[in-house]
């Protein structure tokens, strides 16, 4: 998600959480992206031989939920995604 932000010219902040204080007891992870830009990403449709514009497409696939919250300035784009079960 860092790279959708850097793609658009504008400079992820970095992670802003991951789900801390549940001690592995949560049923989701959460990794949070902020950055200062006012657009909502956009998944792209890349050719065979793009080197980019897959970003969005894999979180789709791989997390359970993803989003963006909007800020005053900028937005944070968020995906969830399932814990594996614990023995």
């Amino acid at each position: 998600m860092g790279r959708v932000a850097s793609e658009r010219g504008v400079a992820a902040v970095g992670v802003v959480g991951v789900e801390e204080g549940c001690q592995g007891r949560c049923p989701f992870g959460r990794l949070e992206v902020r950055d200062s830009g006012d657009g909502r990403p956009e998944a792209q449709h890349p050719d065979e031989s793009s080197c980019s514009g897959r970003g969005l497409f894999l979180v789709g696939e791989l997390a359970a939920d993803f989003g963006v919250d909007h800020h005053v300035v900028g937005k944070t784009v968020w995906a969830a995604f399932k814990r594996p079960a614990t023995p």
